[in-house]
């Protein structure tokens, strides 16, 4: 009798060893980059944006270890810890790719855009691509030269892509194209003026309802002034149309030793309110308007 006890409690302390012993997964292993001439670097930035089933779509950069630059984009999806799908695209010579982002739709489709710079002359085109298409990129917005970094927001199955564009006075402007789920033309955030003002620090986002809202800077030789701009009027119109909204948020003069830090832009999931947070430093104080 007490060895048949003891084999019971024996028995039991194994069941509730087994109950309690959490359940362990192997640590999931960083994928190596591909081509032993290729390599990541702190100008070869990554970016990356999660679907709803959980898969991750990466849009990165490898530079040729040789030269630090001719540097290819990688789009690369991974679920579960496995790789779904890879493709690569290599500048012709004399070019580079820059400054990838990525954005991905309630349905898993990933946009994701670049831009592809001459490396002598520094002019530069943005460039797109659809994760439902990976052997053709295309141009996003034919006969532009962009400056500063392109940029992709999405919201339930719409994604916009933003881009600044020079002008002829070494100026620049902001330009918005709606990519899906229709693709249409592209239309100005910004006034297109014929001047050396520069449109810099775009952020974005995508309401419920499919109108995209931006805050940016505009700088000049004297001082910087933030805006806010959105198509909630109609889409298919520039932001600085009628219907649509352009608001002055301030400005700062470098004269009196201040500066904009780049906008931040937030909308509530339900679309009731958006923010935008502005950092204002000078000398003596940082001031923060939300």
């Amino acid at each position: 009798m007490k060895r048949t006890i003891f084999s019971l409690i024996l028995l039991a302390g194994l069941l509730l060893s087994a109950c309690a012993a959490p359940e362990t997964y192997p640590a999931p292993k960083p994928l190596p980059l591909s081509g032993a001439s290729y390599e990541a670097s702190d100008t070869a930035p990554v970016a990356i944006a999660m679907d709803a089933s959980g898969t991750s779509h990466i849009a990165r950069l490898e530079c040729l270890t040789s030269t630090g630059s001719s540097c290819r984009v990688i789009y690369q999806a991974i679920s579960m810890g496995k790789q779904v799908a890879y493709q690569s695209w290599t500048p012709i010579s004399g070019f580079t790719f820059r400054n990838p982002d990525i954005a991905v739709t309630e349905s898993g489709l990933a946009i994701a855009v670049w831009q592809n710079c001459e490396i002598s002359t520094n002019i530069c085109s943005t460039w797109m691509l659809r994760s439902d298409n990976l052997i053709q990129v295309e141009v996003l917005d034919i006969g532009t030269h962009s400056r500063g970094l392109p940029l992709v927001a999405s919201r339930g199955d719409v994604v916009y892509a933003v881009h600044e564009v020079t002008n002829g006075s070494g100026g620049s402007a902001l330009k918005f194209c709606l990519v899906v789920p229709t693709r249409d033309t592209c239309h100005w955030v910004s006034l297109n003026s014929d001047k050396t003002d520069l449109h810099t620090d775009v952020t974005a986002a995508v309401t419920g309802m499919g109108t995209l809202h931006v805050s940016y800077l505009i700088n000049t030789t004297t001082d910087s002034t933030a805006f806010y701009a959105d198509n909630a009027g109609d889409v298919t119109l520039d932001m600085t149309n009628a219907l649509n909204h352009q608001f002055n948020m301030g400005t700062a003069h470098f004269d009196e030793n201040e500066l904009f830090l780049p906008p931040a832009i937030a909308l509530e999931t339900d679309d009731g309110f958006f923010y935008i947070a502005l950092v204002t430093h000078n000398l003596t104080s940082d001031i923060l308007t939300v």
